[in-house]
């Protein structure tokens, strides 16, 4: 053993060894620092990590075999055993190990453990730039606090007109909703929404007087700008051009040439009609109940009878027919016939109205599988709102289908950068990482996404799958129960894939309880969910049944046939593969 110490100090071995180790571990902390900042994929530090770890056994097998002199690189068996070949490297390695350490020495300073911060705060310096910014709830100061109807779409407005600007990441709706009415300081929710500048303002309607209070606030809060604008209920988006102009100018945000094509003074609106569509859209961004969407859609309704010129009413009246299928209502084919004629009267009266864009994807997709006209849909869509974080997730949906899951990925992060506060991408990451069949990567971020937002009922459902596919049914169950508390049976839709969770789990009686209660609700009833439920009790013949007549009818699950576990029981049968080659999949 002796001898054999020796002579890896004789060839140099242990100081080579001990070389490259201490290279690759700066090598690895230079790149931990500077792939982030170029928003590089996770996967590229891993590559690296993986090439370094295999090079070690080449570079020890180099270093006992061959050795630098200054006469170039020679093998070692031309040295006697005798003579010492450390005489004419030692030096040199000796400076190259020592150089190193001290780069080391700097690199961990520079990177050395920051302290933890909270999940509630989900503080990133980086990321705390002049370039984000938030818009909080403006508040109803109406004599009788009941506005909050159009203080919410006051908001939303000018979030959208926001988001237009390409260089300017702006907060979601459902990220700055959580803040109304409360107590928090300007630096607290700045520090919380990971934001440099706030926008706080008021909205009071008086018959058709507007008057919209606005004031620019640092994170530091320092107040940088306010003013006060009054006007008819006729130009009040001229209004939220206006403010978000003014904070434009303020913040020295550039608009480039797109940006400048986008962000034009709005039209002027019929009061009524815009009043009615604000009404309707306040119901229809939170519904939990089908009487709460058809509310909505009688809103909408009314405001085009008013105005049969205004775009947005027909656009989010389409949207609510598009909802239909997931209530039983009516089947996609159908859902889509009541809604085609009102998009495309959208699309006439407004060919720069991206709602429009993201209802037509919602065609292409899910009940066409026109897969590069939907594609082309939300390339327009994206054109007209690169920011919007509904355009980017129905993106991520599409690379999903397409089994492009590093795209569906970059989208993600995407959103994240747009919005780090916003619980939607943790489940949307949840999602790809099923898809993709990283399981247990999707439990970690529900498990993640869950310790920040304990509410988000949507990560249980992600979750139980994730457990089902598994083999853990037994928490698989528990996860979905805990998911249908939560929803309260607003959906037949969701509660019908209980079936398939408990049919996996070995609950046969369970599973035909739930799938006697879909078909006699007198409703559409998915015919692809109901074959889900016979795969999981073991009868493939009745579940392809199910499955080519939900073709038939474009059920919208079809799209994620090809990639998801889900159907891992029906891989392989001739009956399922040409249904998949029919789908004619990217």
């Amino acid at each position: 053993m002796r001898i054999f110490f020796n002579e890896l100090k004789r060839r140099n071995v242990i100081k080579e060894t001990l070389a490259y180790l201490v290279i690759s571990w700066v090598l690895l902390q230079v790149a931990s620092i500077i792939l982030p900042i170029i928003n590089a994929p996770d996967w590229v530090l891993k590559t690296v990590t993986f090439f370094l770890a295999i090079g070690l056994p080449v570079w020890i097998f180099f270093s006992w075999a061959y050795q630098v002199t200054p006469e170039g690189i020679k093998r070692t068996a031309k040295f006697s055993e005798d003579q010492t070949i450390t005489t004419a490297t030692n030096k040199r390695l000796n400076i190259i190990i020592l150089i190193t350490l001290l780069i080391a020495i700097g690199v961990s300073f520079v990177n050395k453990t920051k302290p933890k911060v909270s999940a509630e705060t989900m503080v990133s310096n980086e990321l705390t730039l002049d370039n984000s910014i938030a818009v909080l709830p403006f508040a109803d100061y109406s004599p009788g606090k009941d506005q909050a109807w159009f203080t919410d779409g006051m908001t939303d407005a000018l979030i959208t007109e926001l988001s237009k600007i390409s260089s300017l990441n702006v907060r979601s709706r459902t990220s700055v909703m959580q803040y109304k009415g409360t107590n928090k300081t300007i630096s607290e929710i700045a520090r919380e929404l990971n934001v440099g500048t706030i926008i706080e303002g008021s909205a009071v309607k008086v018959n058709d007087s507007v008057r919209i209070t606005a004031q620019l606030i640092s994170a530091a809060d320092k107040h940088l700008w306010a003013n006060n604008y009054d006007a008819g209920m006729k130009d009040v988006l001229r209004l939220h051009h206006n403010i978000a102009k003014a904070i434009t100018k303020e913040i020295n945000v550039v608009l480039t040439p797109a940006d400048l094509a986008r962000f034009t003074v709005p039209s002027r609106v019929n009061p009524a009609a815009f009043e009615a569509d604000l009404k309707g859209m306040h119901i229809f961004k939170f519904y939990y109940t089908f009487e709460e969407i058809k509310k909505a859609g009688d809103y909408f309704k009314m405001a085009i009878s008013l105005d049969s010129t205004y775009a947005p009413a027909y656009a989010h009246h389409a949207g609510v027919y598009l909802n239909y299928p997931y209530f039983g209502e009516k089947n996609p084919l159908e859902s889509w016939q009541l809604a085609e004629d009102l998009n495309k009267t959208a699309l006439r009266l407004d060919p720069d109205l991206e709602l429009t864009y993201l209802n037509q994807f919602f065609y292409l997709y899910y009940i066409k599988w026109d897969w590069d006209g939907a594609l082309r849909a939300l390339a327009k869509a994206e054109e007209l709102a690169p920011n919007n974080l509904e355009v980017l997730q129905n993106l991520s949906s599409y690379y999903v289908a397409s089994g492009k899951f590093g795209k569906a990925f970059e989208t993600c992060e995407k959103m994240h950068q747009i919005d780090p506060t916003d619980q939607v991408y943790w489940w949307r990451k949840a999602f790809i990482q099923f898809h993709s069949r990283d399981l247990e990567g999707s439990l970690k971020t529900i498990d993640e996404g869950l310790e920040l937002f304990p509410d988000f009922y949507g990560l249980l459902s992600i979750q139980s799958w994730c457990l089902s596919a598994l083999g853990r049914h037994k928490e698989a169950v528990n996860s979905y129960k805990e998911f249908l508390s939560l929803i309260d049976g607003s959906s037949v839709y969701y509660q019908a894939l209980s079936g398939w969770i408990f049919g996996r789990a070995g609950l046969k009686e369970e599973a035909l309880k739930e799938l006697k209660i879909f078909e006699g609700s007198g409703n559409y009833s998915d015919p692809v969910i109901i074959g889900m439920i016979y795969m999981a009790i073991g009868d493939i013949d009745r579940a392809m049944e199910y499955y080519q007549k939900g073709y038939r009818e474009h059920s919208l699950q079809l799209p994620y046939l090809k990639r998801s576990p889900a159907w891992d029981p029906m891989r392989g049968d001739p009956r399922f593969e040409k249904l998949i080659q029919d789908l004619k999949f990217p």
